[in-house]
């Protein structure tokens, strides 16, 4: 009997309790406000905080600065928090409505530091500038951006210290001579290694290229890359190179970095157009055909104190009775004049840049036309490049690079030597201003053939050779 009346009293307490319970929720409603915001704060954090300040339940007030919450004791205390405004804790006390003004919070700081460490790419690390044991010159596309150039070693001159890059010849397609921290061997080749996005570059020259000095003619190849590719050169001047690149680093490390895509970006397209003019070069002053006449026998004279014979030199005899001589070395020929012309560079450059997530990718196409000062030189290059990228993990990176490249480099004669002394511009300058620039017969009736004699007072071929007719020749369509 007595576990009965325990049981009935137990159950009367429960239902004594749950009242009691109910009466401790409610909801409450309000508007925050501030006096810059007079009309009501969007965005504030209105949170319920126990004894405890443990966080029961949240919400965040509307366009007006309203707000509703359901509290599970009105005995709690409700917390107002937003950015730039001062923190508000206030208590329930069984209100239902409780409206709050929040102040501003008036931060003042005494100084912010930042601190970043530009990193360098040795080609195989990417590694701390302060960590580098190495002496490195690095350069960036936008120092030479909007300059025109037609390689790369070309856009460089001048702007790297200690890296000497001479051209071999002012003409299209012609390569340039690399030196970092001079030349430091006389008996094998002083130029550094080339190694684009971290693969080395080949500059070998097959033996049948002939054109210009072929044994510097190899950095001709850095024209295959175009400059709107580049991102960053870096050149590594110190022996120590060869730590990671070997012997071939001996004589330096010249590392070209390409252009890639990024993550999380938009397709973007883009298209520049570089064009150039270069008017006809002055000459050096030259003697006409009569003056040149006149001083050579005068020349003569003053050497051999008796008249020049004509029977042996009857190119400045100038006698009508001999048409053959009178016309062929009667002119006044500017040879120059017929060896220059008026140079352009025009440069096209097409690229699509985007990313997403894990891959992206980079896409360019460039086309360059170069028609050189002296007849007979230009320069056509087309030559497209791909850089993908996918990124598996956070550690792991797959890369794939394809580049291909056409070009039709058309150059004039030269006997390989160090003076050049054939070439059409060095024969251009000796050439005698009395030779026609075409050929007339025995009879003196102009032919379409160009005057080369097999010998004159000038020696014999090929020193006698027309220089016109062989720029002429080199150039395309002939």
């Amino acid at each position: 009997m007595f576990k009965i009346v325990k049981a009935i009293l137990f159950v009367q307490a429960l239902f004594l309790l749950f009242p009691l319970s109910a009466q401790q929720r409610g909801i409450v409603r309000g508007k925050v406000t501030s006096d810059f915001e007079p009309q009501g704060v969007i965005g504030v954090t209105v949170a319920e905080l126990d004894q405890n300040n443990r966080l029961i339940n949240g919400t965040v007030t509307n366009l007006d600065g309203d707000y509703i919450i359901e509290v599970r004791d009105n005995t709690n205390r409700l917390q107002f928090t937003s950015v730039g405004y001062q923190n508000q804790t206030v208590e329930i006390a069984g209100r239902t409505r409780i409206n709050v003004n929040l102040a501003d919070a008036i931060t003042e700081l005494e100084g912010a530091e930042i601190v970043g460490y530009r990193r360098t790419n040795t080609g195989a690390l990417n590694v701390a500038d302060r960590d580098l044991a190495i002496p490195v010159s690095k350069i960036s596309t936008e120092e030479f951006e909007g300059v025109q150039a037609s390689s790369i070693d070309e856009a460089l001159q001048g702007r790297m210290s200690g890296v000497d890059i001479t051209a071999n010849s002012g003409d299209p397609g012609a390569g340039m001579s690399i030196r970092i921290r001079g030349v430091n061997t006389l008996s094998v080749d002083a130029s550094p290694l080339i190694v684009v996005d971290n693969i080395p570059y080949e500059v070998n020259v097959s033996s049948d290229f002939n054109f210009a000095t072929a044994n510097e003619e190899g950095y001709s190849q850095m024209l295959n890359i175009p400059v709107d590719d580049i991102s960053e050169i870096s050149v590594l001047k110190d022996a120590a190179a060869t730590a990671m690149w070997g012997t071939r680093a001996a004589n330096g490390v010249l590392l070209i970095t390409t252009k890639r895509g990024s993550k999380g970006r938009k397709p973007m397209v883009q298209y520049t157009f570089r064009g150039t003019y270069t008017p006809t070069p002055p000459t050096i002053p030259l003697l006409n055909g009569d003056q040149y006449n006149t001083l050579m026998q005068e020349a003569y004279y003053n050497s051999n104190n008796t008249p020049m014979p004509f029977d042996t030199y009857r190119e400045f005899l100038q006698s009508p009775d001999d048409p053959y001589y009178f016309y062929n070395y009667g002119a006044n020929t500017k040879w120059m004049d017929h060896l220059t012309q008026n140079g352009y560079i025009q440069n096209h450059d097409f690229s699509i840049t985007g990313g997403g997530t894990k891959a992206f990718y980079r896409f360019s196409v460039n086309y360059q036309g170069q028609e050189g000062t002296t007849v007979g030189t230009s320069l056509d290059r087309l030559s497209t490049r791909l850089n993908l990228d996918y990124d598996i993990s956070d550690k792991l990176r797959l890369r794939a690079d394809f580049a291909f490249t056409h070009s039709d480099t058309y150059g004039n004669y030269s006997d390989e030597t160090i003076k050049n002394s054939r070439s059409v511009r060095s024969v251009g300058y000796r050439k005698m201003p009395i030779m026609s620039l075409y050929e007339y017969d025995a009879e003196g009736n102009l032919t379409p053939n160009y005057f080369s004699p097999e010998s004159n007072s000038q020696g014999t071929a090929p020193d006698t050779y027309n220089p016109v007719a062989l720029a002429n020749e080199a150039s395309p369509g002939h």
